[in-house]
């Protein structure tokens, strides 16, 4: 966010360029069961996960994002917000948290260059006979997930793409770049 404010001190108010983005899935599950002493159960549920994003454009190199993510269900109404150090569970937010999913800082220094820095969406899917035995992906289906972290891409003129992506833990990078904050005790407890 500091960054945010950095670039816009530097660029005129007017040449920054602000876009609005999201999407919602749903889907419904439904399990029914018969159990061998004769009960019956029936489970029905509506699933819905909401991204709202809003980013900001500054110049042709450096552009921001923030993004909040819901995760919400018909059986659970546990409304909860937070902005996670870590992912709660292995598909995610659980049902009724949000939380930004996007808080990023990009930088295009070329076109085939692309760095980005923060919490952002990690995706890496290989074409072919391996195709599902190295993918990464963020936020499949209705779940939400993200990776903190550094990814720089780079596009080569002969089709080839490198990603190379180093995560990180927020609270880690923020009690080691900024001790001067946190108590010893605090520090003590990442």
């Amino acid at each position: 966010m500091l960054c945010g404010v950095c670039l816009h001190s530097i660029t005129p108010a007017s040449a920054v360029e602000f876009s609005l983005n999201g999407d919602v899935r749903a889907s419904f599950f439904s399990r029914e069961r018969d159990d061998r002493n004769g009960k019956e159960e029936s489970t029905h549920e509506l699933r819905f996960r909401p991204r709202v994003g809003i980013g900001a454009k500054f110049n042709e190199q450096w552009r921001m994002q923030v993004r909040f993510a819901g995760r919400y269900s018909t059986r659970d109404s546990n409304l909860h917000f937070k902005i996670f150090d870590n992912i709660p569970t292995q598909d995610g937010l659980r049902q009724g948290d949000s939380t930004f999913d996007e808080i990023y800082v990009e930088y295009r220094p070329a076109d085939i260059w692309e760095i980005l820095v923060g919490r952002f969406q990690s995706k890496a899917l290989l074409k072919g006979v391996a195709e599902k035995s190295l993918d990464r992906e963020d936020s499949t289906f209705t779940n939400i997930t993200w990776t903190d972290g550094v990814q720089i891409k780079y596009k080569a003129e002969n089709g080839w793409n490198t990603v190379s992506l180093q995560p990180f833990h927020i609270n880690t990078l923020i009690h080691h770049c900024y001790p001067q904050i946190f108590s010893k005790e605090e520090r003590c407890h990442h």
